[in-house]
């Protein structure tokens, strides 16, 4: 599984990948991690191209000197799929990801 980080105007964001094509992003629940997703992608990966987020400030993402808004979130998200030139994807989130 690959593993990465983007740099945002936030800090870096951590992020898995694995598989090929189509991409869909996972989006964890708070306070959780990509984590929650490793055996979903093992699955998913074998079909699609897989990324799950450590949103901003949960797992091995940077955490913020603030208090991050939805909106915050969003933008965050937005800003590591540019960096990662996903310009089209698929969202599966849970909780707070959704």
């Amino acid at each position: 599984m690959e593993r990465g980080l983007v740099k945002t105007r936030d800090g870096y964001i951590h992020y898995r990948a694995t598989g090929t094509g189509t991409p869909i992003i996972l989006l964890h629940a708070t306070p959780r991690s990509s984590d929650l997703y490793l055996e979903l992608m093992e699955v998913l990966g074998e079909h699609m191209r897989v990324v799950a987020l450590d949103t901003l400030g949960y797992g091995m993402s940077d955490h913020p000197d603030y208090q991050p808004t939805i909106q915050d979130y969003a933008r965050v998200v937005s800003e590591v799929l540019l960096g990662l030139r996903i310009h089209k994807a698929s969202f599966l989130g849970a909780s707070t990801g959704g």
